[in-house]
């Protein structure tokens, strides 16, 4: 593969660098831990994908979540919304496409994913969430677990099962359900990190069959289209902050004895393993901006593998700079006394979100050993 950007790349990441830091507010920048969505940014980082990122290369577009990361800027609300307008464009009803997606576009619609249930975890074929036609409209009984964003999202896309009597995989059927629609409801779920995640609940949701997205009982054939992008290994905006204040914590940090704490052996060790890691990650995300811009048919493993290693070199580094700065880690952010503005302190507790969200690492496993490596499936069907 080639690793290097070619030059209309280069440029192109210099306007996006400009762009972020002419628009994203310091406010926002003050509350970055709580993963706010500010429905004005994020028109304008729609607005400017619109009108500059449109018909750009995969180098290009892998050069704008890059800068984003660079500049700490959390881009995870907005994330669901461009797959399922992707998705839409690809597969949806002319309507859909001509009216639903290009609302996503413009920032009128906000988009969580409505996939986990309580009992079925990454099991997203076992959904047991209900669907059924009575005249000419669908009613939904059920709920889903992990609905992050539903607290500002306007539609929940949602996977049902419409017949019980199929194979799991065959009776799932995919909607787009507004969130205000009656009988939706939204209870926030606190986590260990300082966001919050939601479980929403359907009863007796009546909405049209305009609604749906793809065939009856085809929802599975949906889902591997949604999911494609999700999996498609863009990486988070954390590993490189992390990195980033591990360096400036070690350059700005008394050792012990005397000297900076970038003067330890063992503490450039350790931060240059994590930087190796962020290099390793995002050349794994390259490699899939590469395939796309050369025309190479990329491999099936490509995404869940940049995914996986991602987010475990994360929560490694997440995990080891936290002991690194030892007991002043802990004092979070909102309190005086925060190392390095509460970073450690977040990205540990953060981890193990990272691990689960786009795909747990067990079945990213399972999927990179199936199709990238031809062994036999691990679990039943």
């Amino acid at each position: 593969m080639e690793f290097s950007d070619p030059p209309e790349a280069a440029d192109f990441r210099e306007r996006v660098r400009a762009f972020f830091a002419q628009t994203y507010p310091e406010e926002l920048r003050g509350r970055r831990f709580e993963r706010p969505h500010d429905k004005e940014f994020f028109r304008a980082v729609l607005n400017w994908q619109r009108e500059h990122l449109s018909g750009r290369d995969a180098y290009e577009t892998s050069a704008f979540f890059q800068e984003a990361a660079q500049a700490g800027i959390e881009l995870t609300t907005h994330a669901p919304t461009r797959m399922i307008a992707e998705t839409l464009e690809d597969i949806g009803t002319d309507q859909q496409k001509t009216d639903v997606a290009p609302r996503m576009r413009d920032g009128d619609y906000l988009i969580a994913l409505g996939l986990t249930e309580p009992d079925a975890g990454s099991d997203l074929a076992a959904a047991r969430t209900r669907a059924v036609l009575q005249g000419d409209e669908w009613v939904i009984n059920g709920e889903k677990i992990y609905t992050s964003n539903a607290q500002h999202a306007t539609h929940v896309f949602l996977l049902t099962r419409t017949n019980t009597e199929a194979p799991k995989h065959k009776g799932l059927t995919v909607f787009l359900v507004p969130i205000d629609t009656p009988g939706v409801e939204v209870r926030p779920l606190h986590t260990l990190a300082y966001h919050h995640t939601n479980m929403t609940l359907y009863r007796d949701v009546h909405i049209p069959d305009s609604a749906r997205i793809g065939e009856v009982d085809g929802g599975w054939d949906v889902m591997k289209v949604a999911l494609s992008r999700e999996q498609a290994g863009e990486g988070s905006t954390d590993l490189h902050e992390l990195v980033r204040q591990a360096i400036l914590w070690a350059e700005e940090s008394k050792a012990p004895d005397t000297g900076r704490m970038i003067d330890d052996p063992i503490v450039r060790q350790r931060i240059a393993r994590a930087a190796i890691d962020l290099e390793v990650a995002t050349l794994l995300a390259q490699r899939s901006a590469w395939a796309t811009a050369t025309g190479v048919p990329k491999n099936p493993g490509w995404g869940p593998g940049s995914k996986l290693f991602e987010t475990e070199a994360y929560a490694r580094a997440a995990a080891d700079f936290f002991a690194m700065v030892g007991p002043a880690a802990v004092i979070p952010f909102e309190e005086e006394g925060a190392v390095s503005q509460g970073w450690f302190n977040y990205c540990l507790r953060d981890s193990p979100v990272r691990l689960i969200g786009g795909g747990v690492s067990e079945v990213m496993r399972e999927i990179i050993a199936e199709r990238r490596l031809g062994l036999p499936r691990a679990r039943p069907k």
